[in-house]
């Protein structure tokens, strides 16, 4: 593995029980595997659901309704993923891969409504080759609605995409343009959690 990267951005709050340790928690948990939807899909099928964000698996929301269901949706699963809302939300860590051309240097994300946040870095392999390197960034934060909102429309969009990981539950929320990956602590909470959101799944038989 490629040494660190260091890259800094101007920061209001962090929470120090967790900073610099991000990349340990990560790999502690998940090994080898990069913080990726489909990557984790593969290794963590049992612990895997898919949701989708709008009723008859529409993809994107074009309408100021559409963008309101959507945002219920991926906050309801987030709460149910990440933990409860207690003292201004459950802790996260965000994780965000940057994929930079050759000799090109990894740019900070700049997501909407997270503009604030101080990422830490680091190179590894691409997942497709391990010729090519990619950037995983990593900030932590509070899960707080009224700011991540831009954050999940612009996920929505194609603008961006993200990955949180619960300090608390070390269970997984991915959103991405059509809906959401969570990933739970074992096979029993992803059946739970399957029968509690049943009606936003989807019909295809591999959950897709």
């Amino acid at each position: 593995m490629v040494g660190d990267v260091s890259t800094r951005m101007p920061v209001r709050h962090h929470h120090p029980a967790v900073r610099g340790d991000m990349r340990r928690r990560w790999q502690s948990s998940f090994g080898a595997t990069l913080p990726l939807g489909w990557r984790l899909r593969h290794e963590l099928p049992s612990r895997w659901l898919r949701i989708h964000s709008l009723p008859e698996s529409k993809r994107y929301a074009e309408t100021a309704t559409e963008r309101d269901v959507l945002l219920k949706r991926h906050f309801a699963v987030a709460r149910a993923v990440l933990g409860a809302c207690l003292q201004g939300g459950p802790r996260c860590i965000v994780f965000v891969l940057r994929y930079p051309e050759p000799g090109e240097t990894c740019a900070p994300p700049t997501l909407p409504g997270l503009e604030y946040l101080e990422f830490e870095s680091w190179r590894v392999p691409a997942p497709w080759d391990q010729e090519i390197e990619c950037c995983i960034f990593a900030a932590t934060l509070i899960w707080n609605e009224e700011r991540l909102g831009r954050t999940l429309l612009a996920v929505a969009g194609e603008e961006e995409r993200a990955l949180f990981l619960s300090v608390e539950t070390e269970q997984i929320y991915a959103p991405y343009d059509g809906g959401a990956d969570l990933f739970m602590r074992d096979s029993i909470a992803t059946a739970n959690l399957k029968q509690r959101f049943r009606f936003w799944l989807s019909s295809r038989d591999d959950g897709l």
